[in-house]
């Protein structure tokens, strides 16, 4: 349709888009020949499966923990270093959670 000299405004339009979308995908088009999404533009995980394996061995030993305890004790096995966010992630995906530590003081 571009080459026909057929505007991207009236192109997006056509295929019910944006026409910020149709400019990205066209530049990847002549860029690459190919417009689908490549493998391996994923994020990486930061964890391994044996970290992760051992974070819900710790979830499962602990129940009450906070995920910044979660995290201590596989930064202290392992050195791994990662955030408490990471940690709640990796438990969500088997269905288990952790605590948050309360401000509250009594």
């Amino acid at each position: 349709m571009t080459e026909r000299g057929i505007r991207q405004v009236e192109i997006a339009e056509f295929f019910n888009t944006s026409q910020s979308v149709l400019s990205r995908t066209l530049t990847c088009l002549r860029q690459t020949g190919v417009v689908s999404k490549r493998s391996g533009d994923e994020a990486r995980r930061v964890t391994t499966p044996m970290e992760d394996r051992f974070l819900i061995i710790q979830a499962r030993r602990q129940p009450f923990a906070t995920a910044h305890q979660y995290l201590q004790s596989l930064s202290n096995a392992t050195g791994t270093r990662i955030s408490n966010q990471i940690v709640r992630n990796r438990l969500r995906e088997v269905g288990l959670t952790s605590y948050k530590a309360s401000n509250r003081t009594q």
